[in-house]
């Protein structure tokens, strides 16, 4: 958590944070890392249970930039081998 498809400035981007360390990752890349260690955050349980809030957050940033833009800031960020697979990180058109 999180894994949906969150609004860009001109379209829509899959993200997705599956674990603990992919999680920090996007945080990390989003420009977010202070949500890594938010209470409300910490574990995927925790992510799950406050679905809402940490969706709209992402999404407060995701509409700051362009799904290009996106994905250019998340290449080789760590996720590559996930990028490749396009399972946490995809365009939607």
């Amino acid at each position: 958590m999180p894994y949906k498809a969150f609004k860009t400035a001109d379209g829509d981007v899959l993200l997705g944070g599956g674990n603990d360390r992919l999680y920090g990752v996007l945080c990390t890349s989003i420009g977010k890392p202070e949500w890594i260690l938010d209470e409300r955050f910490r574990t995927n349980a925790l992510r799950v249970q406050h679905r809402d809030t940490l969706e709209e957050l992402i999404e407060n940033e995701t509409r700051k930039k362009t799904t290009q833009e996106w994905l250019d800031i998340l290449e080789g960020c760590g996720m590559r081998e996930y990028l490749d697979a396009e399972l946490v990180f995809c365009p939607l058109y």
